[in-house]
């Protein structure tokens, strides 16, 4: 190899060390909003299994939360909860009175 071309080939070395690889795992993080128009025991998990809201929420409290999504709800009385998630109106018909356990978001 010539010491032109052995140049050469450090200045493309240098070149690719340049390059910096966009990781494809990046952390997404979304939004949950919850607004009670009654009394409803409530608990989110999010992706880590992480409880990140637990309690009885009393009528009129907005609950805002941020996490890494998927999050697993349990609301006691859904019917009485109005949900957006990543500000988008979630439409699902909950029963009135029973307890439903599911995942936003909703696959």
């Amino acid at each position: 190899m010539s010491v032109k071309s052995e140049h050469i080939v450090k200045k493309e070395n240098e070149r690719k060390s340049k390059i910096i690889p966009v990781s494809s795992t990046e952390t997404i993080v979304a939004s949950l909003l919850l607004t009670y128009s009654a009394d409803c025991w409530t608990e989110i998990k999010d992706a880590e299994n992480k409880r990140v809201a637990f309690g009885l929420y009393e009528k009129g409290r907005v609950l805002t939360l941020q996490g890494v999504p998927p999050f697993q709800l349990t609301l006691g009385d859904p019917s009485v909860v109005a949900i957006q998630y990543q500000h988008e109106i979630v439409t699902y018909k909950f029963d009135a009175g029973k307890r439903a356990v599911f995942t936003l978001p909703m696959t």
